[in-house]
């Protein structure tokens, strides 16, 4: 009985952490959101929760709620940026025929200090954002030789629009049969690791710089995984 009630204790605490969070979001950007994944709340002042616009717009980002003081940080503004930069980039690769999705973070973007944007770039640039990573996950069967030179050619091209700055990226090549799987992973977070990737069974991994408008790898083999 005491564990049941310990459980429902922590259920009710967990609803209305996520919708006092819901409504300080509404409150700060004048639009309704979702939570889907709240952090652990135990030995700790603090609570972290993913959220995502409520219309399905996209974005996933994180939420850090201090219930003492009923206040919120969060870098929604950063995501949707980040969100726009990797929809930008997965429709230049699917341009050169590679079909890719990706998770950029924007490092030590400052995303109140830029009023309006019309592109991603604008953005990076105005935000003072100092470098960018990415976890590109590729679907395997679409990247031969020529798409390979392809791909670093888009990496360099983005790059470059952006100012040049360290664009670093590592690209996991996903069978055919995860691709889908793999993406949705991608849509549902704001961040992941390439531990987390590996779990798709991606056929091969390697590492890509761009700097200064160009691209070349910079860790990995994947001469086996490309078709010739």
């Amino acid at each position: 009985m005491l564990l049941f009630n310990a459980l429902t204790g922590m259920s009710e605490n967990a609803d209305g952490t996520m919708e006092t969070v819901r409504k300080l979001l509404f409150n700060k950007y004048g639009q309704t959101f979702r939570v889907t994944h709240i952090g652990d709340r135990f030995n700790t002042h603090t609570t972290t929760l993913f959220c995502q616009p409520e219309d399905g717009s996209g974005e996933s980002f994180t939420v850090v709620y201090k219930p003492l003081e009923n206040i919120i940080s969060d870098d929604h503004l950063v995501r949707k940026a980040a969100f726009s930069f990797d929809k930008q980039l997965s429709d230049a690769l699917l341009g050169k025929g590679i079909t890719a999705a990706s998770i950029t973070i924007l490092g030590e973007a400052d995303g109140t200090a830029v009023n309006d944007w019309t592109s991603p770039a604008e953005f990076i640039k105005a935000s003072g954002t100092k470098y960018l990573f990415s976890n590109i996950a590729v679907k395997g069967s679409s990247l031969t030789e020529k798409e390979l030179d392809a791909l670093l050619g888009t990496l360099a091209d983005t790059d470059a629009e952006c100012g040049g700055i360290s664009f670093v990226s590592s690209v996991s090549l996903i069978p055919d049969d995860n691709y889908d799987a793999c993406c949705k992973k991608l849509s549902g977070v704001p961040r992941i690791t390439g531990n987390e990737i590996a779990k798709f069974s991606p056929a091969a991994k390697l590492g890509v710089t761009a700097e200064n408008g160009s691209a070349k790898i910079t860790a990995g083999d994947i001469s086996a995984a490309v078709k010739g």
